[in-house]
């Protein structure tokens, strides 16, 4: 078994610089790429017994890039619209469990129906398809979900296939990650709704569940995440967003047809003739001070209550 004409068992760190070099003119994201590719087949080796101890190779550092925004409610509900509308029941099965249950790609795919408790309203995640091979979900602990009444409803007008997966292909096959992918694609184009991916519907989930102000603790329940840390990275980034528009919405402030008036613009004053009357300038707090009147003579204190 090789990989191009090196053995798989001979793949070490002097093979993999030279990969590196054969593709210098690749950019960062197209050589993890192939990295990535060569994990899963030496990952995959071990199982079958070709190679003792697996090699690993670290990924390069990639420019870090903005990632796209979440839905808003309004993008949301369009397209769960189109799924109770035009789609199957599959198609509103599918995108509420990405949507209210913030399911990770892989957790969909392997999801059963003896994980869900429709009495309960409740789906247990422990399962998760990563690599090509079924195992724990992300934090390695099953956890349970809440679900909303759209999506227990949804479960209840899906009918149960013999194979015990929740969603399966047309052709009654398992799902793929790369399934999931275009299937959501689909969706999204038929709905007229920006192209993201299953991980931003998930962070569209926590993002509209913080900013309807869920409890902080509840929402870490909801996304199962191990650390409240990465809970409150959905919080801060909310809140910088709101400061962030309200900083902006400064500029509104007395613009024309906005609904306040703006101050008056001062103009020159116009000439004045020879011997005009000046009239004095006045403050317009000169109202509100009191008028000069005379002062009242002080009188001395005595040493004595000076020193009292």
């Amino acid at each position: 078994m090789a990989i191009g004409t090196t053995p798989i068992d001979h793949i070490d760190r002097h093979a993999m610089a030279k990969l590196r070099a054969r593709g210098a003119r690749l950019s960062p994201r197209s050589r993890n790429f192939v990295i990535d590719l060569l994990q899963v087949m030496l990952r995959q080796a071990k199982i079958w017994g070709v190679i003792a101890e697996r090699p690993k190779f670290d990924r390069e550092k990639e420019p870090k890039r903005m990632g796209k925004e979440p839905y808003t409610e309004a993008q949301l509900d369009t397209l769960i619209h189109h799924t109770r509308c035009a789609g199957e029941a599959r198609d509103r099965v599918f995108v509420l469990l990405l949507a209210h249950a913030g399911l990770r790609s892989g957790e969909v795919c392997a999801l059963r129906w003896g994980d869900i408790s429709l009495d309960l309203g409740v789906i247990n995640v422990a399962h998760n398809l990563s690599d090509g091979q079924e195992a724990s979900p992300k934090g390695g602990e099953a956890a349970p979900v809440g679900m909303s009444s759209d999506l227990r409803e949804a479960l209840e007008d899906l009918p149960q296939g013999p194979d015990g997966h929740v969603l399966l292909r047309p052709n009654g096959r398992a799902l793929t990650p790369v399934i999931v992918d275009r299937w959501l694609r689909r969706l999204q184009h038929q709905a007229g709704v920006p192209v993201t991916s299953p991980h931003v519907m998930r962070h569209t989930c926590l993002t509209l569940l913080a900013d309807r102000g869920l409890d902080p603790l509840r929402l870490q329940a909801h996304a199962r995440h191990k650390h409240f840390s990465t809970t409150e990275d959905y919080i801060k980034r909310l809140q910088q967003q709101k400061r962030a528009k309200e900083a902006a919405a400064v500029w509104d402030i007395g613009m024309p047809g906005r609904g306040t008036s703006r101050a008056p613009v001062r103009r020159a004053a116009p000439a004045l003739e020879v011997g005009a009357h000046v009239p004095q300038a006045v403050s317009p707090l000169a109202d509100r001070l009191p008028k000069n009147q005379p002062k009242k003579p002080s009188t001395p204190r005595s040493p004595t209550s000076a020193r009292t």
